[in-house]
């Protein structure tokens, strides 16, 4: 039987990374924003935004090749024991080796999706999986857990996480 230990666990760095590609694909440009001061003595705010945006030939063909890097699937060693899974859904997957099993961070969005990445990571060992961390509570890093888990997983996630499941 698994029990669920409850930790906090970093950020989002998928998420931000999202964001400002989301930002980056906005073609329109903010308004002028002008505050004038509330009380004497206090400074004036104003933005003037920058031009608006193009998207030219050469650029697409520039950023093309890092797009695509980003969708091809693919399992990237980090360093000695440490892999990730890429570009098999939105989310991506972790795979930490240690002597106790495997450490399997974030499970990506379809189930799918993630007994692809566990065909791949068993290519690359047998051992068991022993925890299952989750950053944080998104679907896109929560859905694929069924195919990671088996007898004595431990799931570890924040305390936002169970709200969420609550």
């Amino acid at each position: 039987m698994s029990r669920k230990i409850v930790i906090f666990v970093g950020g989002a760095a998928v998420g931000a990374v999202l964001a400002v590609v989301i930002g980056c694909l906005q073609l329109k440009s903010p308004q002028l924003v002008v505050r004038e001061p509330a009380a004497p003595g206090e400074s004036s705010l104003t933005y003037t935004p920058p031009p608006e945006a193009t998207l030219s030939a050469e650029m697409t063909a520039k950023a093309a090749p890092m797009l695509l890097s980003m969708i091809n699937p693919k399992i990237i060693k980090v360093k000695d024991d440490v892999y990730v899974a890429m570009g098999y859904a939105l989310g991506n997957v972790g795979m930490v080796i240690t002597d106790e099993g495997l450490v399997i961070v974030d499970t990506t969005e379809r189930e799918e999706a993630a007994q692809k990445i566990m065909a791949e990571f068993r290519k690359i060992t047998d051992q068991p999986v022993r925890y299952v961390i989750y950053t944080h509570y998104h679907p896109d890093h929560t859905q694929g857990a069924r195919a990671f888990m088996g007898p004595g997983v431990d799931v570890i996630a924040t305390t936002a996480f169970l709200e969420w499941i609550n």
